[in-house]
């Protein structure tokens, strides 16, 4: 999922895990870490899923198309 929150650019790392989603620290969206989408606004745009993979003991990581999206 993509670090810069969809609403105003919060810093999800700084969020706080909620069950199996993660809450802005600024002002409380809270995405889905399955999917992205928005569980409780005021955000109403989903965060941006990423496609992680360790490839010769390197980390990938690159945006999802909508078409080849799956959970991990």
């Amino acid at each position: 999922m993509a670090e810069t929150c969809s609403h105003f650019s919060g810093p999800l790392s700084e969020g706080k895990l909620v069950g199996d989603s993660i809450v802005c620290p600024h002002h409380s969206s809270r995405f889905a870490l399955e999917d992205g989408r928005v569980l409780d606004g005021p955000a109403v745009h989903p965060q941006p899923c990423l496609a992680v993979r360790v490839r010769d003991g390197q980390i990938e990581v690159r945006k999802e198309s909508a078409s080849n999206v799956t959970s991990v």
